[in-house]
């Protein structure tokens, strides 16, 4: 199976558990968490990987890592999440501990 592929079947994975909210079917969550399908995808080039570095240098002043700032998160749905944090609008403080969500 190639990217193209499997990013498809990633994404038919999350709409029939996230936007068919009475789906009763198989879904690939069912599946063992060792298959290549279920693995996170490596950074595409070596920009982008200093890219994140400094913009997670950033957060880090802001948002420390793991209670306020998570990094490199498998969405499974065919993308990864560089990062995520949470904060309050009015105070721009961080919020968290952050919990972690079954994607």
């Amino acid at each position: 199976m190639n990217g193209p592929d499997i990013q498809k079947l990633l994404n038919i994975n999350a709409a029939a558990k996230f936007s068919q909210k009475d789906y009763t079917g198989p879904t690939l969550g069912e599946l063992n968490q060792d298959l290549p399908i279920m693995k996170k995808m490596a950074p595409s080039s070596g920009s982008r990987i200093s890219l994140n570095k400094n913009v997670f240098d950033a957060f880090h002043s802001i948002a420390s890592p793991p209670n306020f700032l998570w990094q490199d998160i498998n969405s499974m749905m065919g993308f990864n999440i560089d990062a995520e944090a949470v904060f309050e609008v009015s105070t721009a403080k961080p919020l968290g501990p952050i919990q972690a969500r079954p994607f």
